[in-house]
């Protein structure tokens, strides 16, 4: 499970922004297990990170974003 508050969990489900992969693990859309725990921990604004980090962290988000959108359009189509 994702080292989530309960209100951030309800959040980003609300979102459609985590699910859970074929091991029935949490994850955010989009992305494997062990992506979802990286840009957890590169998302932490407390925590300095390097450009190279910065940057596996917009690639990390894009994928995220990406899936986010499609889901959303494909729940869009689904209610009449």
């Amino acid at each position: 499970m994702l080292d989530l508050t309960e209100e951030e969990r309800a959040w980003l489900t609300r979102r459609l922004a985590l699910t859970h992969d074929d091991q029935g693990l949490e994850i955010f859309l989009g992305l494997t297990h062990e992506e979802s725990e990286r840009y957890q921990l590169l998302s932490d604004s407390k925590r300095n990170i390097t450009l190279s980090e910065a940057m596996e962290f917009l690639i990390l988000d894009t994928k995220h974003t990406r899936a986010i959108c499609q889901a959303s359009t494909l729940r869009r189509k689904r209610i009449p």
